[in-house]
């Protein structure tokens, strides 16, 4: 289950217990292999929900393979007579897109132009899906995302201790790790005391080796996937927050961060510079560039009142837009006109 569909169903059971909420987990957590069985055991559960009165599937997407499963289960959703939203989470989708074989383009766009509503993270989301894949655009809403709140506890740093610098991803070329260590190597190389902890899964070992051969190891920690504390006490320990990825849409990490006051260093990618100001809620730079990426980090480290600036600014972000109160009531209001048009193709 994934941290979107259950921070809404933990404020609705919250907040509007009269409103039942299940999800669905048509994926698992393990091989590949069993989804086919997950998938099987949802379809059964939305039938079952379906003839307990159910009226509304929300389907949460990403890009892939996620579109065939949840294209399936959203077809079962409109047999079944229930509206219908199509959510929007890949980041690279409208670069996979185009290049896709000519059966996957149709099933996505089918899939897409089934929805009652889609929902996406970005405008430019929005315009990819209203102008190439063809949605009436009255059928495409944005909604930013939004995080529970994990407190603010930002605590400017102190010297002679090192400037801990913290990235929070699956670990893969698109999130621009390379360049996160070749600007940790600069900062090194200079003489700065700097550290690193590079945490969740993806190709780990294979970043760990990087960082051995740039001859900055002793200074990276490598975590792996870490469950939802672990990826909680991350954020709490580090100063500043590094995310220099090449694609993205509203990075949940990101807004976890605000929320305590940690300072964000990323790039002006996806939905980010819609949401984020530089120079004010936090440092954005230029995906791919090493040295611009090395001078954001190097600020924070040598600027305190910069460092402490961004993390009141960024606090004060999340209090105005990324509250799940805030983020709930813009939803509750899609879902209320959702329900209030005729499902397509009934």
């Amino acid at each position: 289950m994934g941290s979107v569909s259950r921070g809404i169903q933990s404020w609705l059971r919250a907040n509007r217990a009269e409103v039942p909420v299940e999800v669905l987990d048509t994926r698992g957590s393990g091989h590949a292999g069993l989804s086919p069985a997950f998938l099987l055991v949802a379809a059964m559960r939305a039938v079952g929900l379906r003839l307990g009165g159910a009226n509304l599937m929300h389907v949460q997407v990403s890009e892939r393979s996620s579109f065939i499963r949840k294209g399936v289960i959203l077809r079962l959703g409109k047999a079944l007579g229930m509206h219908t939203v199509l959510h929007h989470h890949g980041g690279e989708f409208s670069s996979l897109f185009p290049t896709s074989s000519p059966r996957m383009r149709r099933w996505i766009a089918a899939t897409v132009l089934a929805a009652d509503l889609n929902m996406v993270l970005s405008e430019s989301m929005r315009e990819f899906l209203v102008e190439t894949i063809g949605a009436a655009p009255d059928r495409v809403a944005v909604l930013h995302n939004a995080t529970n709140d994990l407190g603010y506890s930002y605590e400017p740093r102190r010297d002679p201790s090192p400037m801990r610098y913290a990235l929070v991803a699956n670990l893969a070329p698109r999130k621009g790790v390379s360049e996160f260590l070749q600007g940790l190597k600069l900062l090194i190389d200079k003489g700065h005391d700097v550290t690193a902890t590079l945490a969740g899964g993806g190709a780990v070992s294979r970043y760990a080796a990087e960082a051995t051969q740039l001859g900055i190891a002793p200074r990276c920690v490598f975590t792996g996937w870490l469950d939802r504390p672990g990826v909680e006490k991350v954020i709490r320990e580090a100063d500043a927050l590094v995310l220099p990825s090449h694609f993205e849409l509203v990075p949940m990490v990101i807004l976890e961060a605000i929320s305590t006051g940690l300072p964000v260093i990323a790039t002006p990618v996806g939905a980010i510079p819609e949401i984020m100001t530089s120079g004010r809620n936090c440092i954005l730079v230029p995906p791919g560039d090493v040295e611009a990426l090395a001078a954001a980090m190097l600020k924070l480290k040598t600027e305190p009142g910069v460092a402490t600036e961004l993390s009141v600014q960024g606090r004060a972000l999340y209090d105005q837009k990324f509250t799940m109160d805030a983020y709930m009531e813009k939803l509750l209001a899609i879902y209320e006109q959702v329900l209030s048009r005729p499902r397509i193709g009934a």
